[in-house]
């Protein structure tokens, strides 16, 4: 685990990581999804609301469930 840990700490790309996922490995959106949740944002934002970082969570959820996604296996994280 260590080396790993050092090995990702050594290049730039990869050192301000807090957590490592193999390519394939984390659930996406679609991009129909995506594009979904763009235009709820856009939406907000054009009623000039702010948008805080866990309303766009709660909406990447709902947009998740409505493609069928279950909830365990999508978090809607930042990262």
């Amino acid at each position: 685990m260590w080396s790993m840990i050092d090995s990702m700490a050594a290049t730039a790309k990869t050192a301000k990581m807090k957590r490592y996922r193999a390519l394939g490995f984390a659930i996406i959106l679609t991009n129909d999804a995506e594009l979904d949740l763009l235009d709820w944002l856009v939406a907000v934002r054009r009623n000039g609301m702010p948008v805080a970082a866990t309303m766009l969570q709660q909406e990447a959820l709902e947009v998740a469930r409505m493609c069928d996604v279950p909830p365990a296996a999508f978090g809607a994280s930042a990262t």
